[in-house]
């Protein structure tokens, strides 16, 4: 069996689309759940700025699942793609792909994987914290709420490694680092600023106003 350049792609392109997803639900949780200046804390007495945090737990534990743990369910699962690139033969565009890459050959590229192997082992500990919660909590409809034993933190680190591994991958091939952790165009942060700008603008107090009278 082989894997091919058309395979690596795709697999890359996947991977990077469920990152994105990890950073936003991410940095958002972050900003709502840390503090911020009064007139942005004030808007977050809203329903809904205090549900959201809880729907990006929700993500990051799926989404982090998808890429770390090694079951036969997650097809985009980061080491079976290690262990295809290890142990699998290369169709000719893959085999290009790595000559012209940063690896420049299969064993440099399999070197870079072990590390990579190696560095997750700290964190396996983390990880089936949050595949037993995504198990026992978020994917089934009888949840065992003694199953969320990890913190932001633990996501966070969780993400980190995500990212890096990643980036070995995806920088190595295509000698670009891709920005999966800016997420500006997607951060609530702004939306609670406008909200805050409004709320003090004049406009906004009188037409609050116009529709308390009528």
């Amino acid at each position: 069996m082989k894997i091919t350049g058309q395979e690596l792609d795709d697999w890359l392109n996947d991977l990077g689309k469920i990152l994105m997803d990890i950073y936003i639900s991410l940095n958002n949780a972050k900003y709502l759940l840390n503090e911020k200046p009064q007139k942005e804390e004030s808007q977050l007495n809203h329903g809904f700025f205090r549900y959201y945090p809880i729907q990006c737990r929700f993500i990051l534990v799926i989404q982090i699942s998808k890429i770390l743990d090694d079951s036969k369910n997650q097809k985009r699962n980061i080491f079976k793609l290690f262990n295809r690139l290890e142990n699998q033969k290369y169709d000719p565009i893959l085999n290009q792909k790595v000559t012209d890459s940063i690896f420049k050959n299969r064993k440099n590229l399999i070197e870079e994987i072990n590390k990579l192997r190696e560095e997750f082992k700290e964190l396996e500990a983390i990880k089936k914290k949050v595949v037993t919660a995504r198990n026992e909590v978020y994917a089934h409809s009888d949840p065992n709420k003694n199953s969320i034993l990890f913190t932001y933190a633990d996501l966070e680190t969780l993400t980190g490694y995500c990212r890096k591994a990643y980036q070995t991958l995806y920088g190595g091939f295509y000698d670009i680092e891709f920005l999966v952790h800016k997420t500006v165009n997607w951060n609530v942060k702004d939306i609670v600023k406008t909200i805050s700008v409004l709320k003090d603008s004049s406009l906004f107090s009188r037409d609050m106003d116009i529709k308390k009278n009528k």
